[in-house]
Parts: structure tokens; sequence; C-alpha cells
């Protein structure tokens, strides 16, 4: 077996030293012991392989319990489809292990495109990672001045078709760190990182950066920018496109011709809006409020600046889905009314049609929700946001299969993002609505693990243990829930239906729920 072979068998493909699986190149979720596993009985694939051989290859040094196998074997066995009534790839053998049984092609050059990521967004394409900049200063504020450029680099290179971009808050998870860029980039599943250092004083500012290739290590590019610092603009650009040029060889069908940007005419607007950004990551109430104040500010400032009208969207919008402290139809108003002005200040800004489309979402205009989205990715295809919310659309609108794709996508661009639980809260839904069960109920614990303090999931969750059966466990997950709906009664929360929800999606949660012995329509409160 060479370092870099693909190894494709059915519908899937396998690619190492990266450990990623796609199906029909759509990136599929599994876990480092998972897919150690999967590679293991690749190799031996045809041959009944003992559970003690397995122990041994993926814990060469630890002695652990046979269960741990188990659980991982699961979980590779969901993601490859396998059940009880079907196994195309992995068949136990009794009082053995286990037998890999499908057909094996190995490709060993595919790995030379693969590392672009799903088929739409970024297979066969450079995949990059920006990574924060060093804030060089001495002055810990001026971080969210770093951090703002860093982010306009990467909305200017998401624009570029031919490139895969990873998004910003994935990348910014690495900040502070003592990194390997190797392994940030295999992290991250991308080809290239872009790094550096940003020093501002005495109306100046000096720029270092620097682009690395992952796979060998070397430097494709480096430059330093001492300007003015009103010319910030001008050398965003120069970075974006001496990138842009310096992968040239791999970005030759590259779009050349960005779309037209409005920039704000003063960088307190801009830096405004960066530190609302900031606070928005952190969604919670009081950071929501702090979030629109600064969104206000920057417009205040700089009326004609679209950008926050478009992030104001999703504080309104947070105030119906995480916070339930404005009615929809008030929330939605708003919303959209910012939006509008978003889009009518900036026609060419991805980034303002994807709230616009949030709002459409919201009032239960999946069809318009849909086409908004697609505007925005028209313009920026790597928008992570236009992506998240093209899968909540279609959902709604009932092609559960092609969210769920759109939603693992979602995480392959922002595996780190702060708002990747939306998608994850995605996965859930599908799962419950195509009737995949165990599914729903192992993604939304993961999801209820990584972000308690989001109010959507608890009662798709728990309607999932209920259709399984599992009444303690749905029980349970209702009684965590109760400080998380605030100001909403479990009564109201159980019984919520927003617009997006359809009568047949609704009778189907409601099923679950009754399976799990709760009486809907009335205050009812957990035992």
């Amino acid at each position: 077996m060479k370092a870099g072979s693909t190894f494709i068998f059915g519908e899937f493909r396998f690619t190492v030293p990266r450990m990623e699986l796609t199906r029909e190149g759509v990136a599929v979720p599994l876990g480092s012991r998972a897919a150690e596993i999967l590679l293991f009985l690749i190799r031996h694939a045809g041959d009944a392989v003992h559970k003690n051989a397995l122990l041994g290859a993926i814990w060469p040094d630890r002695v652990v319990e046979e269960n741990n196998l188990t659980v991982h074997m699961a979980a590779l066995r969901r993601a490859l489809g396998d059940n009880t009534t079907s196994t195309r790839f992995i068949r136990t053998e009794p009082g053995r292990g286990y037998r890999f049984v499908a057909a094996v092609q190995e490709d060993v050059a595919a790995p030379a495109t693969a590392a672009g990521g799903p088929a739409g967004a970024g297979r066969g394409k450079p995949s990059i990672a920006v990574l924060p900049f060093d804030n060089m200063s001495g002055d810990p504020d001026q971080a969210f001045f770093a951090d703002g450029m860093v982010e306009d680099v990467i909305t200017e290179l998401s624009r570029n078709r031919a490139l895969f971009v990873v998004a910003r808050t994935s990348s910014f998870s690495y900040r502070g760190r003592s990194i390997d860029i190797r392994q940030v980039a295999a992290d991250l599943g991308v080809r290239y990182v872009l790094e550096g250092s940003v020093r501002r004083g005495a109306g100046r500012v000096r720029v270092n950066a620097q682009l690395i290739d992952a796979e060998s290590g070397a430097h494709v590019w480096a430059e330093r920018y001492d300007r003015e610092f009103n010319d910030i603009f001008a050398v965003q650009d120069e970075i974006t496109r001496a990138v842009s040029m310096a992968i040239g060889p791999a970005v030759s069908d590259a779009e050349q011709v960005r779309a037209t940007r409005v920039l704000p005419a003063a960088l307190d607007a801009w830096e405004a809006l960066h530190r609302g950004l900031w606070h928005l990551e952190r969604v919670t109430s009081e950071s929501n409020a702090i979030a629109r104040e600064l969104f206000e500010q920057s417009i205040a400032i700089d009326p004609q600046f679209a950008q926050p009208h478009a992030w104001l969207v999703h504080t309104y919008l947070n105030e119906i889905y995480l916070f339930h402290t404005l009615d929809n139809a008030t929330a939605v108003a708003r919303a959209e009314q910012h939006g509008l002005r978003a889009v009518a200040l900036d026609p060419n800004d991805a980034t303002a049609h994807a709230a616009l489309a949030w709002a459409a979402s919201a009032i239960g205009d999946a069809a318009a929700g849909l086409a908004r989205a697609d505007r925005a990715l028209t313009i920026n295809p790597n928008h992570l946001e236009a992506h998240r919310c093209r899968t909540s659309n279609l959902i709604w609108l009932g092609r559960l299969e092609e969210a769920r794709e759109v939603a693992n996508l979602c995480l392959r661009l922002g595996p780190h993002d702060a708002r990747s639980w939306i998608s994850l809260h995605h996965l859930l839904l599908t799962g419950y609505l195509l009737g995949d069960y165990p599914f729903a109920v192992e993604v939304g614990s993961r999801l209820l693990d990584a972000r308690p303090a989001a109010s959507l999931p608890y009662r798709w969750l728990a309607a999932a243990f209920g259709q399984v059966g599992r009444i303690d466990e749905a029980r349970s997950v209702l009684r965590r829930a109760v400080p998380v709906v605030a100001p909403l009664t479990i009564g109201e929360y159980l019984n919520e239906r927003g617009p997006w929800l359809t009568d047949a999606y609704y009778a189907h949660l409601s099923e679950g729920l009754r399976q799990a012995g709760w009486i809907l329509d009335t205050p009812v409160t957990p035992l």
C-alpha cells in the first residue's frame, strides 16, 4: 500500500493518510478510531480478522476492554450503512471477529486531487485554511483588528470558485496554540495553510504573511507589507491576489475577476462589526445583545455598510430559535428589514443574501429561502452560512437525503465553526425524519454534549429515544431541557410549532414524544 492511496469500495472512497471517508464525493463523519479500524480491515479485505488482532493494532500500547472495539465498530457500520439486515461491507464472524467482504480497488493517483473536499464545493480543488494572524502590537485589544483583517482575506479567497476554503471559526480554533502545520492541515483536511502576523501602531500597519504547502512543509510564498493604516483594504487585496497567484498551477481555471465589494467608508465601522462578530459567536443571550449593539454602532458610523445589517438578522433570529425572547412575527419582521437593507446596499455580498435566506426560512417560505441561499452561493460558493441555510430549507421542502449531504458538507467546510452545532442539528432532523432513529440518537446525544445551551435539539432527541423505546433517557433529556428552554415552560416548548414545521413533520415528532410517554397539547412537566 502506497502512503497516498485511496481505496474504493461500493460508493465509498477512503483516502490515506488523511483517513477521510467520502460517499459519492460527500464527506462522511468518522471518528479516528473507527477510521483506523476501517483501514485495518481494508488491508485484510476478504480475511477473517480476530478481535484480538484488531485490539492490538488499534490500541497497541494499551489494554482496553472489548466494548471499546464494539462501540467504534458500531459507529463504522452506521457510517457505511451496514445494519442487521444488510452487511454489504463488514460481516461478523461468530466467535472470531470481522471480515471486510466488499471488493476493494486501490487508486494511488487519487490523493493528488482529493484534498479539495466534497463534490460540488471542494472535490479536486486546492484547499486552504487561513489561521489567525498573530497580534504583534503588544495591545490585546488589537486582536480584533487582526482577526477582522484575516476574516476579510478568507471571504475574498472564498469567492474563488477554484478554491475550497475552510470557514473562519474552524481556522480560528487554533488561536494561541503551539501548532504543527501538518497536523492542522490533516485536522481540517486542507492542502495549504496561510499564516502571518500583524503589527499596528503610530498610524501604520505591518503585515507578514506566508503560504505553506502542508504536504511538503515548504513555503510557497511569503511577503511583508508596510502601509499607512488607512490602506489596510489595499493590503487585504494584495494578500488575496498573491495567495491566488502563488498556488496558480493548481488554480489555473480560477475565476480571475471577483465580485465587486462595497467597503466601509470608515475603519471604525469595520472594527465595530468584527467586535460584534466575536460576541455573536459566544451564543448566549447576553453576548447576542452586545453583538447587536456593536452592529448598530457600526451602522451609525457608516449607514452604507451592508455587513452589519446582515449580521443583525442573526441576532433577531437567535431570539426565536435560541433564547425565546421575541415572538416569531416581530423577530422575523426586524430580521427581514435588515436583510433587505443589506442586499440593497451590496447586491454582491453573499453574507447579505444568506441572511435574507434565513429570514425567509423563519417565516416558513422554504422555497424562497432556498432560492436566496442559492443566490448567495453563486457569489461565494464556499459561504458556510449559505450552505447551512440551504440545508435547513431542503429539510422543510422534504429533500432529506440532499439535506443530509449538504449538512455533511457544512461540517467539512467548518469542522470547528462556532455554529457547527446547527449542522449536527440538521443531521439529527434528517436522521429522525428518515426513520433512522439510532443515528438520530447518536448524533443528537453528541450535539447536546457539545452545545447543551442550544434549545432546538432536545425535543427531537427525546422523540428519537421514544421511537427506540428508551423511555428513561427520553425523560432525562427533557429534564435537562427545562432550564435551557426558559422562559417557555416544558409544555410550551413541546407544543411549539414554528411556521417552517409541516403538518407531516409535526405529526412525526409528536408520535415520538408520545412513544416517550409525553402528553402533548397540555402544560406538562417532566417526571
